[in-house]
């Protein structure tokens, strides 16, 4: 519902957030067409809005590279991702950022090869 009403009173945060999860679940869903989709979707929505977060930037990067990236890469990638959020994460305008915790989670389980549900029990 968030997604679906972009003009909604929701806070600007929440809308982002909203939209680059809903991205990270078409990459996990591993259909290449809907998440090229909704990559440029994503990408146009944010470029619109005035404020977007470096954490965003990021995801959308790495997300575009891990999109045609082998096993091997996708690990590269992901320790990757995960060092570029937690260098983001570290500067004092970013640490209350929405969602950007939860993308290094993603990306931990990722590196890991472990559910995220897991690494949530192991903090």
């Amino acid at each position: 519902k968030i997604i679906e009403d972009g003009k909604s009173d929701s806070r600007q945060d929440i809308q982002h957030f909203a939209r680059v999860f809903n991205l990270v679940l078409s990459f996990e869903s591993g259909k290449t067409l809907l998440f090229e989709h909704e990559h440029r979707s994503v990408q146009r929505y944010l470029k619109q809005n005035d404020t977007l977060f470096e954490y965003e930037t990021a995801l959308l990067h790495y997300l575009r590279k891990l999109c045609d990236a082998d096993k091997q890469e996708s690990k590269e990638l992901f320790l990757a991702l995960r060092d570029k959020l937690d260098h983001i994460q570290k500067q004092p305008k970013q640490q209350r950022t929405l969602g950007i915790e939860e993308f290094i989670l993603w990306a931990d389980s990722h590196i890991l090869n472990k559910p995220m549900l897991e690494l949530l029990k192991g903090n």
